[in-house]
């Protein structure tokens, strides 16, 4: 029987192994955490104590075991041969028919004044930090999350569910930048600053200081100090690469893939975090990872049977997003131009309700909503991909 191996067990390997599975192929999926792969947006659910870790498995054991599906956990691989397929990892070795990676990303972490080994920061990546933080944001803690995207704003909202004080700073001039104009932005904030969490825009943290206490003060550009009991940093990731360079494969930004998702190396594929796909690498989220991930799974079959491999076809580019009752949707061009105009869908007379296309000429070229998700399908149905 012909083998697959799967590098990375996030969202883009676990649909890439169910794919393969189901292909008559051999399927090895490795992973280097020692728990069954997870649903990662859910992890600041389990560092607050909302969820428990067993309960965020993407699938449980009996899924993998049914389709014969070989989870390696605690299996790292540190090296390949691409010409071979040849995999090295910690106490393991062999060689396949074909190779897929999904290796992810990791989180970026700005470098700050104060920021030493005894500073109580993290950044919430893995089932690890999340288990780390696991009882420590509570009732009345202080939490500092820097950065104001999808995964800060939803860990500062999850906080804020179980009575922590969270502040958010971003050093954009609004949250959630890349997805939302100013208008809807505008109307998120006063969502999130209603359920509890403090919002500082257009700053930035210049440094840190220790207390005896074991708190920490940074301080922000303009001179404002908050004093702190933990910090998430949340500023974004970069694909991991690092197995991907040494094997010599072609990489940029991330691992860069053909319209297969099929890497420099005949038999390798990429999918999820990793893939840079027409210049572009995939925004994180999971979505993206899992269509990358079917699709990188069929043509490493195809290739292995020698057979025609399917094009890639990237999903819509959406973002959303919703914690308890705070919600955004958005999908396409972010900010108005001077050659389009936005059209409200509702009336405004619904606080913390926006809901708008942003028009060019006849084409839609994006959809926004916050509050409200009323018509998003049908309104992304009419987005003319421009």
């Amino acid at each position: 029987m012909a083998k697959l191996a799967i590098i990375g067990a996030g969202h883009a390997g676990v649909e890439a192994a169910a794919v393969a599975a189901a292909s008559g192929v051999e399927v090895d999926l490795f992973s280097n955490e020692g728990v069954l792969p997870y649903f990662r947006p859910r992890l600041i659910a389990v560092a607050c104590g909302q969820a428990e870790a067993d309960t965020i498995a993407i699938r449980k054991a009996e899924w993998y075991e049914q389709r014969g599906i070989k989870v390696h956990l605690n299996s790292e691989v540190t090296s390949f041969d691409p010409a071979t397929r040849t995999l090295v990892g910690n106490g393991f070795g062999g060689r396949y028919d074909a190779v897929v990676l999904s290796c992810g990303s990791l989180p970026l972490q700005p470098r700050i004044e104060g920021a030493g080994a005894e500073f109580p920061f993290t950044v919430l990546w893995n089932m690890r930090n999340a288990m780390a933080l696991r009882g420590k944001i509570v009732n009345g803690t202080r939490l500092l999350v820097i950065g104001g995207g999808v995964l800060g704003v939803e860990a500062a909202l999850r906080a804020a569910e179980v009575g922590a004080c969270p502040v958010v700073v971003e050093m954009q001039p609004r949250l959630l930048r890349t997805a939302l104009c100013a208008t809807t932005a505008a109307v998120l904030t006063e969502q999130i600053i209603a359920a509890g969490v403090e919002v500082r825009c257009g700053r930035s943290v210049q440094r840190f200081r220790l207390l005896a206490s074991g708190n920490v003060v940074a301080t922000l550009d303009n001179g404002d100090e908050i004093e702190v009991e933990l910090v998430v940093f949340s500023i974004g990731a970069a694909p991991n690469r690092k197995l991907s360079q040494a094997a010599g494969l072609q990489t940029d930004r991330g691992v860069v893939v053909d319209d297969f998702l099929q890497t420099s190396w005949a038999g390798v594929f990429a999918a999820g975090d990793l893939a840079q796909y027409h210049g572009g690498v995939s925004r994180c989220a999971v979505r993206d990872a899992t269509m990358q991930g079917k699709s990188a799974a069929a043509n490493a079959v195809a290739f292995i049977n020698g057979s025609e491999m399917t094009p890639y076809v990237p999903p819509k580019p959406m973002m959303m997003m919703k914690v308890g009752s705070v919600e955004a949707y958005a999908l396409g061009e972010v900010d108005v131009t001077d050659d389009e105009v936005a059209v409200r869908l509702d009336d405004g007379s619904v606080r913390r309700i926006c809901r708008m296309l942003v028009r060019r000429g006849d084409d839609v070229v994006g959809v926004q909503m916050v509050g409200s998700r009323d018509g998003f399908d049908e309104a992304c149905e009419k987005w003319s991909g421009k």
